[in-house]
Parts: structure tokens; sequence; C-alpha cells
């Protein structure tokens, strides 16, 4: 847990820094080098005090994180309260102590998840790679869309690359309508209901009530299938895999040239996609 607070805090510096940065272009008040530079130093204040409370291992008082950071008391007062607003530290009012907060440990609890995740499935998507002869993934539910965890490459000259940690939209993947076709109609509508069904290909769906007859296709059948839909001459035929709660929230998947990976191949590959999914769900409930 530790260790993935820590890499919680380097992630949070990297997309916070860059977005107080890009924040401070758009301000009117204040000169903008003046704001970038404030901006991103406040920024950068509070994740290294945030870095030195994961460090404590427990809670730790005002003035000794105001020396550790060589702040002055005022000013590591008024970030701490930002920070403990945020969730990512949180205040004991009887001690007068801080710790780490909920939402710094949900985020470090989801990172480890994913780890265990990944580590499991790695050999299940090196078994799919050898039944099928084609690249295997495998993604996650990530915010409002999809973020790859796990790649494995097929031995063919001619072959799909997807980057580790790439974030893709839920309506114009496999992977993603997998995962949205497992959920009730209440859930989809509450993560899709501030998207914008964006046209990647003139395969995409981009109309609401297209994508609900899709899924309810997907649920039938078992798997999802992504015709060229986020990129052209790509396809791909996704399973979601559920957790041991019985929860779907990744999905694994094939993809393939679409010269290669036709929709009638896709059917007879089906079976074996279906079966090494069905296997990992088992195996991450144990």
């Amino acid at each position: 847990m530790q260790r993935n607070l820590q890499h919680v805090v380097a992630a949070v510096k990297t997309n916070r820094i860059v977005r107080v940065a890009e924040q401070a272009k758009t301000a009117q008040s204040i000169p903008l080098i003046r704001r970038e530079r404030d901006g991103v130093q406040a920024v950068e204040r509070s994740l290294s005090l945030l870095e030195r409370v994961v460090a404590a291992g427990g809670e730790i008082g005002l003035r000794e994180l105001g020396q550790a950071s060589g702040l002055p008391v005022g000013t590591t007062h008024r970030l701490l309260k930002a920070l403990v607003n945020q969730g990512f530290v949180s205040h004991n009012a009887l001690t007068r102590r801080y710790g780490v907060g909920p939402t710094a440990l949900a985020m470090a609890a989801k990172i480890g998840s994913s780890r265990s995740l990944t580590q499991l499935a790695t050999p299940y998507l090196q078994k799919l790679v050898e039944l099928t002869g084609e690249s295997a993934n495998l993604a996650a539910l990530d915010g409002e869309g999809i973020v790859y965890l796990a790649h494995v490459e097929a031995a063919r000259t001619v072959r799909m690359f997807t980057t580790v940690g790439n974030r893709v939209p839920l309506h114009a993947t496999g992977t993603g309508k997998a995962i949205l076709a497992s959920m009730s109609a209440a859930e989809r509508r509450l993560l899709l209901s501030g998207q914008r069904l964006r046209r990647y290909t003139p395969n995409t769906i981009t109309d609401r009530r297209k994508l609900e007859a899709e899924l309810d296709v997907i649920r039938k059948r078992g798997y999802a299938i992504d015709a060229g839909e986020l990129e052209e001459g790509v396809h791909c035929i996704a399973v979601p895999v559920r957790d041991h709660s019985a929860e779907v929230t990744a999905s694994i998947s094939v993809s393939g040239p679409s010269s290669r990976l036709t929709l009638p191949r896709i059917g007879v590959l089906a079976p074996n996609v279906l079966r090494i999914a069905e296997a990992l769900s088992k195996a991450t409930a144990n």
C-alpha cells in the first residue's frame, strides 16, 4: 500500500501540475508567466507535503511538516487545508495531526488492484495469442473511459500495437462496449450522461439508441466487436471479466487487421476468447 501511495503522488504530480499550467493560460487577472509560476509552485508544494505525510507512515504534526518542507507554518497550514478538502490528507481534530486521506487511499487501492489483475491476466493473454495468432489485451474501466493495463503481441509481421496506459472511449471500442453491456441501464446513463459519442470513423456508433441496441446484442452473444469503430482497418473481439465480487470492471480482447481478423473469423475465434475470459474471471474470484 505504501508503494501504491507513492505512485499515486507521482501520478497526481504529473497530472495536476499540467492542469494548473493549462488553466493559468486562460486566466485574465494577472500576467501569464507569474500565474503559471505561482500555480505550479502551489501544486508542487502541496504534493511535496502529501509525500511527507505518506512517508510518515502515520500521523504527523503541522510544525513537523513545515520544518521538513522548509515552508512557513501559515503556508503549510493553508496547503494542508486544501489537501484535506480534496480528501488526499485527513486531519485528526483530537490530536491535531495529519494522515493519509480517503482519496489517496482509494487511489492506492485501485493501483494495487490493477497491478494484481495485470499479473494474473498475463498468462491468459499469452494463451489467447497462442490460440488465435493475434495480439491480446487487458483493459479496465477508468473514469469515463477505458485504460489498457496489459498487451501481448502476436508473432506476426503485421500485428496490432496497443500502448499500456492508453485511454480510449467506451462507445467506440470492443473492450469498452463489453463493459458497458454488463452494466445496468441506470449505471450506463450515469456514466455516459455527460459524454458526447464522438465519431472516430464512419463505423463509430454515435446514436445512443443504436448503441443501446448494440449492447443488447452483446449481452445475448457474450462478446463485443469493434468493426473499425475507433480506427479504420482494425477489428477486435472483447469479452468482459468479472472480479471477486462478480462485478465487471475489465475486459480482455483480441485485435488484428480487418483483412485477417474478419467478422466470420471473429465468430470462429469467439468460443476461445469466451473460455479464456471465463477462466480468468474464476481465477480472480480465488
